[in-house]
């Protein structure tokens, strides 16, 4: 391979120079021009040898800036190409805009071109972060959302009610649920009659007592509504006789010793206030003189 490489580096050279080297018996060489045959001098060689390199060298600068041309352009389409928002396209789902065949959906770009699955593709090729042209179909778009309580009331199993309805008063509330939802997804407003699903209230079941709350009971608490006052005895007698139960003797001793407790702490309070009334009334009368 090096001996191929040289022999052509010599014949490139003898065809820019014009001349042919031969080598002599002192380790010299000899030019002669490779048309007559005619000896030339080594100063003229060395000209003709000087401008091939100066053309080589500027052959060589063109094609690199060349190269590095065609490696920009691709990197800014891929950059292009990557930018583009996956909203940017919407796909056509209906039957007159399907193409059928090879080419498929008919889609449009935010500037109102059209294009086709496989014109897309040409386009853009496998790219991962080219745009998503011609999207999923409402079927995979459901089944993208999220598990929600409707699936619950949308069942086809009435087993699965809550506990405290019957099966057709729950049928009945999964009929409501889903009609409103059909047509929400088809724009129709809801009928009056209907309630959301934010807004029915499952009856609850309480965890013992084997009862059930009925339909018709609501169980919600508002924070304006007050609690019953509890009942509150008399203070006993504090030097009397202690009573004979001793539950309620001990619950009289805590009682007066949270008395005490408090008292001590609003006197404490009160004579500090007083003390420090009395120190601003002697500062003010001092001023005053």
């Amino acid at each position: 391979r090096m001996e191929k490489a040289k022999t052509n580096g010599t014949a490139k050279v003898e065809a820019a120079t014009g001349c042919r080297a031969e080598r002599t018996r002192r380790g010299g060489y000899r030019y002669f021009d490779a048309r007559t045959g005619k000896a030339v001098e080594a100063e003229e060689y060395r000209d003709r040898y000087i401008s091939f390199l100066g053309d080589e060298r500027e052959e060589r600068k063109r094609r690199e800036a060349h190269k590095r041309r065609e490696v920009e352009e691709k990197a800014k389409s891929h950059h292009e190409r990557a930018a583009l928002p996956r909203e940017s396209f919407k796909c056509k789902d209906s039957q007159e805009n399907t193409v059928p065949g090879k080419d498929g959906k008919r889609c449009t770009d935010r500037e109102g071109n059209e294009y086709t699955s496989m014109h897309a593709k040409e386009k853009y090729g496998t790219n991962e972060l080219a745009p998503d042209i011609c999207g999923s179909d409402k079927s995979s778009r459901c089944a993208e959302d999220q598990i929600s309580l409707d699936m619950a009331f949308c069942s086809k199993d009435d087993s699965h009610s809550p506990p405290g309805t019957t099966k057709a008063s729950f049928s009945a509330k999964r009929k409501s649920v889903c009609l409103q939802r059909s047509k929400s997804d088809t724009g129709e407003k809801s009928q009056p009659g209907i309630q959301p699903i934010s807004s029915i209230e499952i009856p609850l079941h309480p965890p013992e007592g084997g009862k059930t709350v009925p339909p018709e009971t609501k169980l919600s608490f508002t924070p304006s509504e007050k609690m019953p006052p509890r009942p509150c005895l008399t203070l006993p007698q504090r030097d009397g006789k202690p009573p004979s139960d001793p539950e309620i003797a001990r619950a009289q001793k805590r009682l007066w010793s949270k008395i005490d407790q408090a008292l001590a702490e609003y006197s404490a309070a009160v004579l500090e206030v007083r003390k420090r009334r009395k120190q601003e009334a002697s500062t003010f009368a001092g001023g005053s003189n």
